[in-house]
């Protein structure tokens, strides 16, 4: 993730410039599709809002399961509580990572979950999907919560917790660091070093293998 591409921003300001409210926010980014699971999403945030009645849900993405959801919204009531953007400029997504006061991820499958570390360099906890790569990189407590994606109940209260007693923008930004481009850049050479060192040795040894066994 660019640390500085997604930093720690005012929340009010990436509101005003998005044209939303006050009120809790949830998102999700990513394309509406059966495998980003906006279905149960969406019924997880029709249980959460039982918890948090003026709670928000934006998904931005577009994808096959738009009018599914759309359908959903008006057939759950939430027909003022849901948005769908559809798909904006990557560059936009800084500013939804700003404004959310949580993202969701409830991949089926995931093998990283890219906007999950985003989030959390934006200083915003994530509740993500137990399937795939993102254990590994979003913590189960404290700025995160991971959860089984098709237990609708259990994302509506990992999402509860997390709007209700939120963790510290810096504690968000601190999970996401080891995954810096920064960080990782350098573990890559440190391998690449090694190597490099490794081949050098093998060749020393092999040149001077005939003139040991002379």
């Amino acid at each position: 993730v660019d640390l500085e591409r997604f930093d720690i921003r005012d929340r009010t300001d990436a509101r005003h410039r998005l044209g939303v409210g006050s009120d809790p926010l949830v998102l999700s980014v990513g394309g509406l599709t059966d495998r980003k699971n906006p279905v149960t999403l969406i019924q997880a945030f029709r249980q959460l809002r039982e918890r948090v009645p003026n709670a928000q849900l934006v998904f931005v993405g577009d994808g096959p399961l738009r009018q599914t959801l759309v359908v959903a919204r008006k057939h759950l009531g939430l027909a003022d509580a849901v948005t769908m953007t559809g798909a904006v400029p990557h560059e936009a997504v800084a500013d939804w990572m700003t404004a959310c006061d949580v993202l969701a991820l409830v991949s089926k499958r995931e093998p990283l979950g890219q906007v999950a570390l985003e989030a959390l360099a934006s200083g915003r906890p994530v509740v993500a999907t137990a399937i795939g790569g993102t254990p590994e990189i979003v913590p189960a407590d404290g700025p995160g919560r991971v959860v089984d994606p098709s237990d609708s109940r259990a994302i509506a209260s990992a999402l509860g917790d997390l709007l209700l007693s939120p963790p510290s923008p810096l504690s968000c930004r601190e999970a996401a660091r080891p995954n810096s481009l920064a960080h990782q850049a350098a573990a890559v050479a440190l391998v690449l070093q090694g190597a490099l060192d490794n081949r050098g040795d093998g060749e020393g040894a092999s040149a001077t293998a005939p003139a040991d066994s002379g």
